[in-house]
């Protein structure tokens, strides 16, 4: 009875240090690129526009504004990739920064598709 238990807790341990091997999952960096997503993305295009030709003469205020809610639409839209994806982290793409999937296309298409922009 005694080998029995012995055997039952040395394969207690043996599964409980092997499985997490079997069941992790690959998980990567994604880049956006603000530039192209802006020129790729339909809806963020004529967003921006409409807003840059209302606030000609506005304050710096309303361009603020405008931009926290572009950011907001990109969050929102990169939040849905990356738990589809199964992204580790999303980053803005900067002039230094090296690797990662650029996703800035699959982030464009999936801002569109969420505000209704026609492709």
């Amino acid at each position: 009875m005694d080998y029995y238990r012995k055997a039952a807790a040395v394969f207690i341990l043996v599964l409980t240090l092997i499985l997490p091997v079997f069941l992790e999952q690959s998980q990567e960096t994604a880049v956006v690129d603000l530039e192209i997503l802006l020129e790729e993305s339909q809806y963020l295009n004529e967003f921006s526009n409409n807003a840059l030709s209302k606030n000609k003469n506005e304050d710096l205020n309303n361009l603020e504004k405008t931009e926290a809610e572009i950011m907001e639409l990109v969050r929102s839209a990169v939040s849905e990739l990356g738990k589809e994806n199964n992204y580790s982290s999303i980053i803005i793409k900067q002039p230094l920064y090296k690797g990662g999937i650029d996703i800035t296309l699959k982030v464009a298409e999936k801002i569109d598709q969420n505000n209704g922009a026609v492709n």
